[in-house]
């Protein structure tokens, strides 16, 4: 009966311990949840800390929002001050409800939790939504305060680059009324030369003639000429006045002679010792043959011109052989420099260039015009 007894109450043991292990691992499996809850709240806790921070620091890193609105284009500074002013109004509202949607959240959290602390966590979010309230008011308004001054330099700048445009449209209407205007002096320029060479065309054979030996006369008068050891002389073409007779006068007079050829923009001067030594050359202008020997030395010049003007300016066929000539010896001493024409080519004044050169003489076939 013992025994049996004994085997009776087995079952009745196991089952108890059975019923005792698992209420010890329901235990622990609640102990485990409730552990679980906790961390959950204490996440959640950290979050919304984590979040408040970022609000606070949304308004205490004023200089790099400032800095941002800067490299912002007008729209998104617009776009952002009215999120900025949304921030503030709502955390007005929530000061003057004294009824915080953030807290609240924290709050009920906290009273739902078991944590000890729950006073003192409260109190805790309650001052730092306390400051981020006063810090964010004192911010906005530095904000605001700066971002007048960005849409004062904005607009400075705005008038500034208004202003260099005007500017630079001045600066255009300059220069396109400079360009008009040497385009109506060459133009002017031109008209003249087809003119003068129309008229000069003209010229009969006599009157070339006596004209030509009339200014060969005055040519000869000069006393730079009397003086002169190297002559300098073009020769004539399409009715200019004749020199060929003053090369030879001056070849008798034992003088040196020296004529130009054209080496592309360049002219230089050949020596020759008969007009049998030239042939035609550029535009079909007599020449003399390349022998390697050019004359530098300064000397009394004979010079062509299309348009002489009684101030002792010069026109000449365009292409600027002359001035490029004298621009680097000019300024030598030794150089006389006197133009022919006939008397009509003679106007009182004539369009000038910088770079134009001015004679020392004009001889026409009616008068010497000497420069002081």
């Amino acid at each position: 009966l013992h025994k049996k007894s004994e085997e009776d109450k087995k079952p009745h043991i196991n089952e108890l311990i059975f019923n005792s292990e698992k209420s010890d691992s329901q235990e622990s499996n609640h102990r485990n949840n409730a552990n679980k809850i906790d961390r959950n709240l204490r996440r959640r806790r950290s979050s919304s800390t984590l979040s408040l921070n970022r609000f606070i620091h949304l308004f205490q890193d004023n200089n790099k929002i400032f800095n941002d609105i800067n490299k912002f284009s007008e729209n998104k500074a617009t776009k952002f001050k009215e999120e900025v002013s949304f921030v503030q109004e709502k955390s007005d509202n929530e000061n003057n409800n004294n009824n915080s949607p953030s807290f609240n959240y924290l709050q009920n959290k906290n009273n739902k939790s078991n944590i000890t602390d729950d006073s003192m966590q409260t109190n805790k979010n309650e001052n730092i939504l306390k400051e981020s309230d006063s810090f964010g008011n004192y911010n906005y308004s530095n904000l605001m305060s700066k971002d007048n001054i960005f849409k004062e330099n904005q607009e400075k700048e705005i008038k500034r680059v208004k202003s260099k445009k005007n500017d630079n449209k001045i600066d255009r209407q300059r220069t396109k009324s400079k360009n008009n205007l040497n385009h109506i002096k060459e133009t002017s320029k031109q008209n003249l030369r087809k003119a003068t060479i129309e008229k000069r065309e003209a010229i009969g054979k006599d009157e070339f003639e006596s004209k030509s030996e009339s200014i060969r006369n005055n040519i000869f008068l000069l006393p730079e000429w009397q003086r002169a050891d190297i002559v300098y002389t073009y020769v004539s073409m399409r009715n200019e006045p004749d020199t060929i007779q003053v090369i030879n006068r001056a070849l008798d007079e034992g003088k040196k002679v020296c004529v130009p050829k054209i080496f592309g923009k360049e002219m230089r001067f050949i020596p020759i010792g008969s007009v049998d030594d030239l042939k035609k050359g550029t535009w079909g202008i007599l020449e003399p043959d390349d022998k390697g020997i050019y004359e530098t030395k300064p000397g009394f010049m004979l010079v062509p011109g299309i348009l002489l003007g009684e101030d002792f300016n010069r026109i000449g066929y365009g292409a600027g052989y002359y001035d490029r000539y004298f621009a680097g010896c000019r300024n030598e001493d030794g150089w006389f420099l006197a133009a022919v024409a006939y008397d009509f080519q003679i106007r009182p004044e004539i369009p000038r260039e910088e770079l134009d050169i001015y004679m020392d003489a004009i001889v026409t076939n009616d008068r010497v015009l000497r420069r002081k």
